[in-house]
Formats: structure tokens, sequence, C-alpha cells
């Protein structure tokens, strides 16, 4: 069953040191805890007792040194493991195809197949597809502040609140401000990097390869302009009305003029450019041995002493320290955090669970008013140059974020159905719910002629009685977040439907016609 093993010394309470396993499986096989007594009952009978195995250690693959040799020497201690003990009773198995010791009990689930949102089969335990879930769960809640943002804070920003569907967004009119707080404070972004983070560390181990999420984000992006142009007609087929024009508005692009270097290159969106080289420099510096600290130090150091252009852009080196500072805790950090809380987790009764989500919700809502709610922006550094704290300002934005994104984690666990399964569609309503939007701002919808929801300026009325009568009541706010719930739902389902559709079968196509070539070689 192992591919491949190298044995190494375990620490011992008694004994000082004894022999561990590290073991490569091969494909198919699953990780138990009962491979190392089968493997103690084959080797009984060939060698001493004191030269059988007292741990194993799952692995992607066997470390090497920089000589090619099996890195050995220190692999216990690189690994964390915890010293062997025969007065207590502890795990002897462990999982660390990700990089990272995970306990295996002997009482573990069974490893099953499933299917990821790339339509990539893999194998996850019980607790890999909780994970996932809460995951979905965390980016489904997000993506609806992330959308909000796109649609209406910025168009509030250039109208000064003029326009009908932002006529609401009149802070200065509301004596509590608790919605447009609630709006503005929230940190979709810190979310987005430090799940991506945990992922890289949990899931992928570190890996060179496995960039095919990548590919399909830099394919969609690539291809932005054509693919929302195809989207736009679509939208008009179906309502029979024409694009909304205007700033707020729509444009289409002809296919010639989509497929343009310039054209494609233009538009490609900063956070995807960001996680996809993010990603690299993360995998190369983690091969490289560069501890996390000192990756987090220069980070540090970039973030506070680069000066602040007028207007940072999302890409220049001291924005781009913070985003990937979360990224590395998403990675180093946070799992060490979740196991610690997991275990108290899963040993709390239910009423002390309700208390941890309700300590978790007052922090969230306590971060957006002062102290908290102002200082600490979503993954930028532009508000500590205004801040009174000076150099400590960076490290606490950057602690609060990671603080936000962990009592998310507490309030939402295990999962929220309606959020994971918009989570599932997040790329599609992040790239095209812009095109959804404007339709049912303008129009409404209208499916061949007969409408079956009205316009969002319509609607708003509701709320305003007239243009700017109120301020962004928290009210106001549930009626955008669930507008923007449908929009980003259908949006995203579309997209994954036919645009992942379309390029699965083209892979597919490709790989068939390459099989034949290989075959001649």
């Amino acid at each position: 069953p192992m591919f491949d093993c190298i044995a190494f010394s375990c620490p011992h309470a008694q004994l000082g040191e004894t022999v561990g396993l590290a073991a490569v499986l091969r494909d198919g096989e699953k990780m138990d805890s009962s491979k190392l007594e089968e493997l103690r009952r084959f080797g009984s009978s060939k060698m001493s007792e004191k030269w059988l195995p007292q741990c194993i250690l799952y692995m992607k693959d066997i470390p090497k040194g920089s000589t090619g040799k099996p890195a050995r020497i220190g692999l216990a201690k690189r690994m964390k493991l915890e010293t062997l003990d025969i007065h207590k009773t502890q795990v002897t198995s462990w999982d660390a195809t990700s990089g990272l010791p995970v306990p295996i009990d002997a009482s573990a689930a069974a490893v099953k197949t499933v299917v990821d949102s790339l339509g990539k089969v893999r194998d996850a335990n019980d607790g890999k597809i909780q994970e996932m879930a809460l995951m979905e769960t965390m980016y489904g809640f997000s993506i609806m502040f992330v959308t909000l943002a796109h649609v209406f804070l910025e168009t509030y920003e250039y109208t000064h609140g003029r326009s009908d569907y932002t006529a609401p967004f009149r802070p200065e009119q509301d004596t509590w401000q608790l919605g447009y707080l609630l709006a503005m404070n929230m940190k979709p972004v810190t979310l987005f990097l430090v799940c991506y983070g945990y992922m890289e560390s949990q899931h992928r181990a570190f890996l060179f390869g496995g960039f095919e999420r990548e590919i399909v984000l830099l394919f969609l992006t690539v291809f932005h302009q054509l693919l929302q142009s195809l989207f736009i007609v679509a939208w008009e087929t179906l309502t029979d009305r024409r694009a909304p024009g205007g700033y707020s508005g729509l444009n289409k692009t002809d296919i010639a003029d989509s497929l343009r270097i310039a054209a494609m290159t233009q538009d490609l969106d900063w956070f995807i450019r960001f996680i996809l080289f993010g990603r690299i420099v993360m995998v190369v510096n983690h091969k490289l041995g560069i501890p996390s600290f000192v990756q987090m130090a220069a980070c540090l150091a970039m973030a506070w002493y680069l000066p602040l252009p007028s207007r940072e852009g999302r890409l220049v080196p001291g924005a781009v320290s913070i985003g990937y500072m979360l990224m590395l805790i998403g990675a180093y950090v946070a799992p060490a955090v979740v196991r610690m809380f997991g275990a108290h987790w899963n040993g709390a009764s239910q009423c002390g669970r309700s208390l941890m989500r309700l300590v978790a919700l007052a922090y969230m809502i306590a971060s957006i008013r002062p102290p908290l709610g102002f200082g600490f922006s979503d993954a930028t550094r532009t508000t500590c140059f205004e801040s009174t704290l000076g150099a400590a300002c960076v490290p606490l934005t950057v602690i609060q974020q990671a603080v936000w994104v962990g009592a998310a984690a507490i309030l939402f666990a295990p999962k929220v159905s309606l959020f994971e399964i918009l989570g599932r569609y997040t790329l599609g309503a992040y790239l095209f719910n812009r095109v959804t939007f404007a339709f049912l701002r303008d129009h409404g919808i209208r499916l061949f002629g007969v409408r079956v929801f009205p316009s969002l300026t319509s609607l708003s009325q509701a709320f305003t009685g007239q243009e700017g009568e109120m301020g962004l009541t928290v009210g106001y706010l549930l009626f955008l977040l669930l507008i923007m719930y449908m929009t980003n739902l259908c949006t995203g389902y579309f997209v994954h439907s036919v645009a992942g559709g379309l390029l699965t079968n083209s892979i597919s196509l490709l790989k068939r016609a390459i099989s034949p070539l290989k075959g001649k070689v």
C-alpha cells in the first residue's frame, strides 16, 4: 500500500527517542490509524521490537535535502510532533499531506470522494467536507458586501446620493448610522485573503501544480469583456430592453475588440492578479524555507515605510504587503488557531457554543464603531497614515482584521446553508453581477416581456418616500443585501453552469485531440 517511506527519530519521554515512519501512500490508499498496527504485525516476525515504528506520519512526498537525500534528521521537530509517552493515551498517526500534522483518531470517519466547484475529484474526510462548507458559507456572506460596495457605495460616492437607488445612503441624516457603518466597515476582502492562505496550507500543502482554479480565474478575467458582452446580450434578449448606459451603466464590445491584447489585459481584475502571483510567491518562500515571521516582518516594514501616494492603487508594494500578510496569517497562524479552538468547540455544550457565537457577533458589531471601526480598513493601509497610533497602527490593523475573520467563522460554524449555496458560485458573481444588477436597477426583471420583478429604483421609494428623506437604516441595508443575494446567486449559477461547462468541455476536447499524438510519440 506504500509508495515510499523512511524511518526517522521521534522523541519519547522515557526512551529519549524511538522509531517513527514517514510514509507516502499509493494512489487510492486511505489514511487511517490501523495501518500502523498492520505494519508492526508484519515487521514483528522480521525484526526486533525496538526497531518497529511507534508512530506514522503520512506525507505528500518524502522531504529531501539540498543533495537530494531524504531529510530525516530533525523531521519530528520540523513537523512539531508531540513527544510520545507510555503513561499517556496519545494519537500515533498523523496526516501531514497538507504540510502540517493533523492527528488521525482511530474513530475518524472514512475518507470520501467528492467533487469540488471546479469539477475536480478529490478525497476528503468528513472534517474536510465540513471545513469546505464553512469556507463557502463565509465566501457567500462576503460576496454580498463586495458587490454592495461595487454597485452601491461607489455610485454613492460619485453621485453624492443623488441617484434614486442610492438616495438612502445619507449617513448624516441617520442618527445612529448603524446601517451605514455596517455597510462600510465589514471586511470581505480580508476574509477572502485569510481563507485563501488557509486553503493553501491545509488543502494544497504549498505544492506547485494544482493551479486549476487560478487557470479558470485567469480565463474568465482575460476574456472578461467578451464574456460580459455575451452576458449583456443574453439579458437584453430575456428582458427585451436595451442595456443601461451612462457612468453606472454597461458597455458592450464586439468580438474583434474584445480579443485585442489591450482589451484583454486592461480589465484584468486586481484581486485575481494578486492571489495568482501571491500564491506563487508564498509557495516559493515556503520551498526556500523562509520563516513566516520573517516574511511578516518584511511586510510590516514595507507597509509602514513605503510612501503613500495621494490615491493608492491595490497593487502597489505598500498595499500588496498588507494583503500578502493576511494570506500568511491564513496559511501559518490560522491552522494552529483552528486546531486549538476546535478542541474547545467540540467539547463545549450547546449553551457554550451559543455564548461563543454571541461574543463573536458582539465583536463584529463593535468593530464597526470607534475605536475598532476607524483606522482599521479592509485589507489596506491608507487609514493608518491618518491615525494617531503611529507605526503600531499597521500590525494592529492586521490583527484586528484577522480576529474579525475568526469571529465570522465562529458565528457561522459549522455552516449556513443559504450562504453556502451562494459561496459555490462566488467567482461568477464577483465578475458578472454588475450586469444583472444594472438590468434589475433600471428595468426590473422582465422575462419575455412579462414583468416578474419591479425595478430597484421604484422599490427604493418605499424606503425613501422622497429622495434623501432618510439615511441608510438597517432595514434598507437588509433589503440591499437581499437584492445582492438574489442577483449574485442568479449570476453565479449562470456563469458556473455555462462558462464552467464550456471550459470543462474545451479541456476534454483538447485532451482527446492530444492523446493520439502522445500514442504516436
